[in-house]
Protein backbone atom coordinates (compact mmCIF):
# COMPACT_ATOMS: atom_id res chain seq x y z
CA UNK A 1 0.00 0.00 0.00
CA UNK A 2 1.42 3.40 -1.31
CA UNK A 3 0.47 6.85 -0.20
CA UNK A 4 1.70 10.28 -1.21
CA UNK A 5 0.78 13.70 -0.01
CA UNK A 6 1.44 17.12 -0.53
CA UNK A 7 5.17 16.86 -3.01
CA UNK A 8 7.20 19.42 -4.09
CA UNK A 9 7.47 18.59 -7.86
CA UNK A 10 8.53 15.83 -10.15
CA UNK A 11 11.60 14.64 -11.58
CA UNK A 12 10.28 12.61 -14.35
CA UNK A 13 12.57 10.94 -16.85
CA UNK A 14 12.39 9.18 -19.76
CA UNK A 15 13.19 5.29 -19.03
CA UNK A 16 11.74 2.12 -20.98
CA UNK A 17 9.45 4.40 -22.96
CA UNK A 18 7.90 5.62 -19.98
CA UNK A 19 7.81 9.14 -18.77
CA UNK A 20 8.59 8.09 -14.26
CA UNK A 21 10.60 8.85 -11.53
CA UNK A 22 13.71 6.96 -11.74
CA UNK A 23 14.45 5.43 -8.31
CA UNK A 24 18.31 6.52 -8.13
CA UNK A 25 19.78 3.50 -7.11
CA UNK A 26 23.26 2.62 -7.91
CA UNK A 27 24.34 -1.02 -9.54
CA UNK A 28 24.77 -2.33 -6.15
CA UNK A 29 22.35 -1.51 -4.06
CA UNK A 30 19.82 -2.22 -6.34
CA UNK A 31 20.76 -5.74 -6.59
CA UNK A 32 20.71 -5.82 -2.87
CA UNK A 33 17.08 -4.30 -3.13
CA UNK A 34 16.07 -6.86 -5.56
CA UNK A 35 17.70 -9.64 -3.48
CA UNK A 36 15.55 -8.36 -0.40
CA UNK A 37 12.53 -7.92 -1.89
CA UNK A 38 12.57 -10.79 -4.12
CA UNK A 39 13.16 -12.81 -0.94
CA UNK A 40 10.38 -11.16 0.93
CA UNK A 41 7.97 -12.75 -1.68
CA UNK A 42 8.79 -16.04 -1.79
CA UNK A 43 8.97 -16.35 1.72
CA UNK A 44 5.53 -14.80 1.48
CA UNK A 45 4.22 -17.21 -0.62
CA UNK A 46 6.18 -20.44 0.26
CA UNK A 47 5.17 -19.45 3.88
CA UNK A 48 1.83 -18.79 3.79
CA UNK A 49 0.84 -22.18 1.53
CA UNK A 50 2.31 -24.17 4.28
CA UNK A 51 0.44 -22.58 6.91
CA UNK A 52 -3.03 -23.16 4.29
CA UNK A 53 -1.43 -26.71 3.90
CA UNK A 54 -1.04 -27.26 7.65
CA UNK A 55 -4.98 -26.41 8.15
CA UNK A 56 -6.45 -28.17 5.52
CA UNK A 57 -4.44 -31.26 6.19
CA UNK A 58 -4.28 -32.08 9.93
CA UNK A 59 -8.00 -32.27 11.35
CA UNK A 60 -5.89 -31.21 15.00
CA UNK A 61 -5.19 -27.44 13.64
CA UNK A 62 -9.22 -27.45 11.94
CA UNK A 63 -10.05 -25.36 15.24
CA UNK A 64 -12.77 -22.09 14.86
CA UNK A 65 -9.60 -19.71 15.88
CA UNK A 66 -7.56 -21.58 12.79
CA UNK A 67 -10.52 -20.13 10.50
CA UNK A 68 -9.69 -16.70 11.00
CA UNK A 69 -6.14 -18.49 10.92
CA UNK A 70 -6.81 -20.17 7.75
CA UNK A 71 -8.55 -16.71 6.19
CA UNK A 72 -5.61 -14.65 7.43
CA UNK A 73 -2.76 -16.94 5.80
CA UNK A 74 -4.90 -16.81 2.41
CA UNK A 75 -4.91 -13.13 2.52
CA UNK A 76 -1.34 -12.88 3.16
CA UNK A 77 -0.76 -15.67 0.15
CA UNK A 78 -2.04 -12.98 -1.91
CA UNK A 79 -0.69 -10.23 -0.80
CA UNK A 80 2.87 -12.31 -1.75
CA UNK A 81 0.78 -13.57 -5.27
CA UNK A 82 -0.66 -10.56 -6.61
CA UNK A 83 1.04 -7.79 -4.74
CA UNK A 84 4.36 -7.99 -3.76
CA UNK A 85 5.76 -8.93 -7.54
CA UNK A 86 4.21 -5.58 -9.40
CA UNK A 87 5.20 -3.40 -5.96
CA UNK A 88 8.92 -4.84 -6.38
CA UNK A 89 9.00 -3.51 -9.67
CA UNK A 90 7.78 -0.14 -9.25
CA UNK A 91 10.34 -0.01 -6.33
CA UNK A 92 13.30 -0.89 -8.77
CA UNK A 93 12.66 0.60 -11.69
CA UNK A 94 10.62 3.74 -10.50
CA UNK A 95 8.26 3.01 -13.46
CA UNK A 96 4.97 1.13 -13.53
CA UNK A 97 4.73 -1.32 -16.60
CA UNK A 98 1.63 -2.73 -16.53
CA UNK A 99 -1.11 0.04 -17.54
CA UNK A 100 -2.70 2.61 -15.44
CA UNK A 101 -5.76 -0.06 -15.82
CA UNK A 102 -3.66 -2.24 -14.00
CA UNK A 103 -2.34 0.19 -11.36
CA UNK A 104 -5.85 0.91 -9.86
CA UNK A 105 -6.74 -2.77 -9.71
CA UNK A 106 -3.25 -3.16 -7.79
CA UNK A 107 -4.29 -0.21 -5.83
CA UNK A 108 -7.36 -2.05 -4.98
CA UNK A 109 -5.76 -5.47 -4.07
CA UNK A 110 -3.50 -4.18 -1.80
CA UNK A 111 -5.90 -1.83 -0.13
CA UNK A 112 -8.30 -5.37 0.13
CA UNK A 113 -6.11 -7.88 1.18
CA UNK A 114 -3.70 -5.44 3.92
CA UNK A 115 -7.77 -4.33 5.31
CA UNK A 116 -8.66 -7.78 5.12
CA UNK A 117 -5.46 -8.84 7.52
CA UNK A 118 -6.29 -6.04 10.01
CA UNK A 119 -10.28 -7.21 10.30
CA UNK A 120 -9.27 -10.99 10.83
CA UNK A 121 -6.45 -9.90 13.81
CA UNK A 122 -9.65 -8.11 15.08
CA UNK A 123 -12.02 -11.32 14.64
CA UNK A 124 -9.46 -13.19 16.49
CA UNK A 125 -9.02 -10.89 19.23
CA UNK A 126 -12.72 -11.66 19.50
CA UNK A 127 -12.24 -14.94 19.44
CA UNK A 128 -9.74 -15.31 21.99
CA UNK A 129 -11.38 -12.88 24.62
CA UNK A 130 -14.26 -15.37 24.99
CA UNK A 131 -11.92 -18.75 24.54
CA UNK A 132 -10.37 -17.31 27.83
CA UNK A 133 -12.64 -14.78 29.46
CA UNK A 134 -16.15 -16.27 28.52
CA UNK A 135 -14.99 -20.47 28.11
CA UNK A 136 -18.34 -22.14 29.27
CA UNK A 137 -20.31 -20.25 26.84
CA UNK A 138 -17.34 -20.08 23.54
CA UNK A 139 -19.57 -22.81 22.26
CA UNK A 140 -22.24 -21.03 21.71
CA UNK A 141 -20.60 -17.66 21.11
CA UNK A 142 -18.34 -18.63 18.28
CA UNK A 143 -20.53 -21.41 16.80
CA UNK A 144 -19.77 -22.52 13.23
CA UNK A 145 -22.22 -19.74 11.78
CA UNK A 146 -20.33 -16.94 13.76
CA UNK A 147 -16.83 -17.58 12.57
CA UNK A 148 -18.58 -18.23 8.90
CA UNK A 149 -20.10 -14.97 9.60
CA UNK A 150 -17.15 -13.08 10.61
CA UNK A 151 -14.44 -14.68 8.22
CA UNK A 152 -17.22 -13.04 5.17
CA UNK A 153 -17.23 -9.85 7.13
CA UNK A 154 -13.18 -9.73 7.07
CA UNK A 155 -13.40 -9.37 3.02
CA UNK A 156 -16.60 -7.61 2.39
CA UNK A 157 -16.16 -4.52 4.57
CA UNK A 158 -12.15 -4.46 3.24
CA UNK A 159 -13.78 -5.34 -0.38
CA UNK A 160 -16.14 -2.30 0.56
CA UNK A 161 -13.09 -0.23 2.31
CA UNK A 162 -11.63 0.13 -1.54
CA UNK A 163 -14.53 1.30 -3.34
CA UNK A 164 -13.82 4.63 -3.06
CA UNK A 165 -10.84 4.27 -4.27
CA UNK A 166 -12.36 2.74 -7.40
CA UNK A 167 -14.42 5.78 -7.64
CA UNK A 168 -11.83 8.06 -7.47
CA UNK A 169 -12.59 10.26 -4.06
CA UNK A 170 -9.40 9.87 -3.05
CA UNK A 171 -8.46 12.95 -5.54
CA UNK A 172 -11.43 14.78 -4.86
CA UNK A 173 -9.77 18.28 -4.02
CA UNK A 174 -6.19 17.57 -5.15
CA UNK A 175 -6.85 16.94 -8.70
CA UNK A 176 -4.59 19.71 -9.69
CA UNK A 177 -1.99 19.28 -7.00
CA UNK A 178 -1.94 15.00 -8.42
CA UNK A 179 -1.15 16.43 -12.11
CA UNK A 180 1.60 18.82 -11.08
CA UNK A 181 4.00 16.44 -8.84
CA UNK A 182 2.90 12.85 -10.27
CA UNK A 183 4.74 11.82 -13.62
CA UNK A 184 2.43 9.98 -15.96
CA UNK A 185 4.50 6.76 -16.16
CA UNK A 186 4.25 6.12 -12.14
CA UNK A 187 1.46 4.35 -10.38
CA UNK A 188 1.35 6.15 -6.74
CA UNK A 189 -1.69 6.70 -4.73
CA UNK A 190 -2.87 9.97 -3.52
CA UNK A 191 -4.92 10.77 -1.06
CA UNK A 192 -6.61 13.69 0.13
CA UNK A 193 -6.72 14.52 3.67
CA UNK A 194 -10.54 13.57 4.70
CA UNK A 195 -9.40 9.92 2.61
CA UNK A 196 -6.08 9.77 4.50
CA UNK A 197 -7.78 10.12 7.85
CA UNK A 198 -10.67 8.18 7.49
CA UNK A 199 -8.54 5.31 6.58
CA UNK A 200 -6.12 5.55 8.86
CA UNK A 201 -8.79 5.92 11.57
CA UNK A 202 -11.21 2.73 10.21
CA UNK A 203 -8.71 1.00 8.88
CA UNK A 204 -5.84 0.87 11.60
CA UNK A 205 -6.41 3.10 14.77
CA UNK A 206 -9.55 2.14 15.77
CA UNK A 207 -9.66 -1.52 15.37
CA UNK A 208 -5.73 -1.07 17.04
CA UNK A 209 -7.04 0.03 20.13
CA UNK A 210 -10.08 -2.31 20.69
CA UNK A 211 -7.35 -5.17 20.04
CA UNK A 212 -4.98 -3.86 22.50
CA UNK A 213 -8.60 -3.30 24.82
CA UNK A 214 -9.16 -7.15 24.54
CA UNK A 215 -6.13 -8.26 24.34
CA UNK A 216 -4.66 -6.69 27.74
CA UNK A 217 -8.22 -7.98 29.45
CA UNK A 218 -7.41 -11.31 28.10
CA UNK A 219 -3.55 -11.53 29.00
CA UNK A 220 -4.90 -10.47 33.07
CA UNK A 221 -7.60 -13.12 33.46
CA UNK A 222 -5.03 -16.02 31.60
CA UNK A 223 -2.23 -14.62 34.35
CA UNK A 224 -5.07 -15.49 37.25
CA UNK A 225 -5.87 -18.82 35.47
CA UNK A 226 -2.42 -19.61 35.14
CA UNK A 227 -1.88 -18.95 39.15
CA UNK A 228 -4.76 -21.36 40.10
CA UNK A 229 -4.04 -23.75 38.41
CA UNK A 230 -0.07 -23.51 39.93
CA UNK A 231 -1.23 -23.09 43.05
CA UNK A 232 -3.89 -25.98 42.58
CA UNK A 233 -0.86 -28.40 41.55
CA UNK A 234 1.49 -27.40 43.83
CA UNK A 235 -1.22 -28.16 47.22
CA UNK A 236 -1.39 -31.86 44.57
CA UNK A 237 -4.46 -32.36 45.54
CA UNK A 238 -6.57 -35.25 43.36
CA UNK A 239 -9.41 -32.85 43.40
CA UNK A 240 -9.96 -29.02 43.31
CA UNK A 241 -10.96 -25.96 41.08
CA UNK A 242 -9.73 -23.96 38.27
CA UNK A 243 -11.71 -21.08 38.47
CA UNK A 244 -11.66 -17.72 36.45
CA UNK A 245 -13.99 -15.24 35.03
CA UNK A 246 -13.84 -12.08 33.31
CA UNK A 247 -16.56 -10.78 35.34
CA UNK A 248 -16.32 -13.15 38.45
CA UNK A 249 -18.89 -15.60 36.96
CA UNK A 250 -17.63 -18.24 34.98
CA UNK A 251 -16.09 -21.59 36.76
CA UNK A 252 -14.37 -24.82 36.09
CA UNK A 253 -14.93 -26.90 38.53
CA UNK A 254 -14.13 -30.88 39.11
CA UNK A 255 -16.05 -32.48 42.08
CA UNK A 256 -14.33 -34.88 44.25
CA UNK A 257 -15.11 -38.25 42.45
CA UNK A 258 -13.95 -37.06 38.96
CA UNK A 259 -10.86 -39.11 37.66
CA UNK A 260 -7.72 -37.19 37.82
CA UNK A 261 -7.32 -38.18 34.27
CA UNK A 262 -10.23 -35.69 33.52
CA UNK A 263 -8.48 -32.93 35.41
CA UNK A 264 -5.12 -33.09 33.69
CA UNK A 265 -7.10 -32.90 30.38
CA UNK A 266 -8.80 -29.98 31.20
CA UNK A 267 -5.49 -28.86 32.02
CA UNK A 268 -3.89 -29.54 28.90
CA UNK A 269 -6.96 -27.53 27.35
CA UNK A 270 -6.43 -24.68 29.22
CA UNK A 271 -2.64 -24.60 28.30
CA UNK A 272 -3.43 -25.04 24.57
CA UNK A 273 -5.70 -22.09 24.85
CA UNK A 274 -3.20 -20.34 26.52
CA UNK A 275 -0.53 -21.12 24.27
CA UNK A 276 -2.92 -19.99 21.08
CA UNK A 277 -4.04 -16.86 22.97
CA UNK A 278 -0.04 -15.89 23.22
CA UNK A 279 0.95 -16.95 19.80
CA UNK A 280 -2.28 -14.97 17.94
CA UNK A 281 -1.32 -11.93 20.60
CA UNK A 282 2.71 -12.25 19.34
CA UNK A 283 1.06 -11.84 15.35
CA UNK A 284 -0.96 -9.15 16.35
CA UNK A 285 1.77 -6.94 17.73
CA UNK A 286 4.20 -7.29 14.83
CA UNK A 287 1.14 -6.76 13.00
CA UNK A 288 0.47 -3.26 13.87
CA UNK A 289 4.07 -2.75 14.88
CA UNK A 290 5.05 -2.75 11.04
CA UNK A 291 2.01 -1.13 9.73
CA UNK A 292 2.41 1.58 12.51
CA UNK A 293 5.30 3.87 10.03
CA UNK A 294 2.86 3.69 7.22
CA UNK A 295 -0.28 4.57 8.78
CA UNK A 296 1.81 7.92 10.70
CA UNK A 297 3.34 8.49 8.02
CA UNK A 298 -0.11 8.84 5.66
CA UNK A 299 -1.39 11.41 8.60
CA UNK A 300 1.46 13.08 8.16
CA UNK A 301 1.89 13.46 4.51
CA UNK A 302 -1.93 14.92 4.46
CA UNK A 303 -1.19 17.62 6.76
CA UNK A 304 2.87 18.70 5.46
CA UNK A 305 2.89 21.96 3.99
CA UNK A 306 6.59 22.05 3.71
CA UNK A 307 6.64 19.06 1.38
CA UNK A 308 6.33 14.89 0.56
CA UNK A 309 7.79 12.83 2.52
CA UNK A 310 10.70 11.11 0.61
CA UNK A 311 10.24 8.61 -2.01
CA UNK A 312 12.34 5.75 -0.27
CA UNK A 313 11.04 6.18 2.88
CA UNK A 314 7.67 5.35 1.49
CA UNK A 315 9.13 2.88 -0.14
CA UNK A 316 10.70 1.40 3.06
CA UNK A 317 7.46 1.96 4.98
CA UNK A 318 5.03 -0.33 3.16
CA UNK A 319 7.50 -2.87 2.21
CA UNK A 320 8.11 -2.86 5.66
CA UNK A 321 4.48 -3.47 6.19
CA UNK A 322 4.29 -6.41 3.49
CA UNK A 323 7.05 -7.52 5.50
CA UNK A 324 4.23 -8.85 8.00
CA UNK A 325 2.63 -11.26 5.62
CA UNK A 326 5.79 -13.40 5.77
CA UNK A 327 6.86 -12.86 9.24
CA UNK A 328 3.79 -14.60 10.48
CA UNK A 329 4.57 -18.40 9.17
CA UNK A 330 7.23 -17.94 11.27
CA UNK A 331 5.94 -16.77 14.19
CA UNK A 332 3.40 -19.71 14.03
CA UNK A 333 6.60 -21.99 13.81
CA UNK A 334 8.61 -20.64 16.52
CA UNK A 335 5.44 -20.20 19.09
CA UNK A 336 3.17 -22.82 18.37
CA UNK A 337 3.87 -26.35 18.97
CA UNK A 338 1.34 -28.00 16.89
CA UNK A 339 1.65 -25.74 13.80
CA UNK A 340 6.06 -26.20 14.34
CA UNK A 341 4.70 -30.28 14.23
CA UNK A 342 2.38 -29.50 11.01
CA UNK A 343 5.18 -28.07 9.20
CA UNK A 344 7.77 -30.83 9.58
CA UNK A 345 5.24 -33.41 8.91
CA UNK A 346 4.45 -31.23 5.74
CA UNK A 347 8.30 -31.43 4.93
CA UNK A 348 8.61 -35.04 5.69
CA UNK A 349 6.83 -37.78 3.20
CA UNK A 350 4.61 -38.41 6.52
CA UNK A 351 2.04 -35.67 6.27
CA UNK A 352 1.39 -38.10 2.49
CA UNK A 353 -0.06 -40.90 4.86
CA UNK A 354 -3.41 -41.57 5.31
CA UNK A 355 -3.30 -41.64 9.03
CA UNK A 356 -1.59 -38.27 8.83
CA UNK A 357 -4.98 -36.35 9.04
CA UNK A 358 -5.44 -37.70 12.85
CA UNK A 359 -1.63 -37.38 14.05
CA UNK A 360 -1.76 -36.44 17.48
CA UNK A 361 0.81 -33.15 16.75
CA UNK A 362 1.43 -32.31 20.42
CA UNK A 363 3.34 -35.55 20.25
CA UNK A 364 5.04 -35.22 16.95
Amino acid sequence: MSSEGHTTGPACSLSHGLNCSLPGHSAHAAAAVAALLAATTCCTVLGNAVVVAAVVTFRQLQTRTNAFTLSLAVADLLVGLLVMPFSATRSLYGCWFFGPTFCKVHTCMDFLFTTSSIFHLCAIAFDRHVAICDPLRYGARVSRRTVTLLVALCWLVALLYVVPIMLGWNLVGIEEEVARSSCPGNCELYLNTAFALTSAACGYYAPMVGMVVAYARVYSVARAQSRRVRAEANRGHGAGECQHACNNNTDFRFSSDERAGGKQKARTSLRREHNATKTLGIIMGVFLVLWLPYYASSIASAFSVSGAIDPVAWDAFFWMGYSNSAINPVLYACFNRSFRAAFRLLLSRRAFKASARRLDLSES
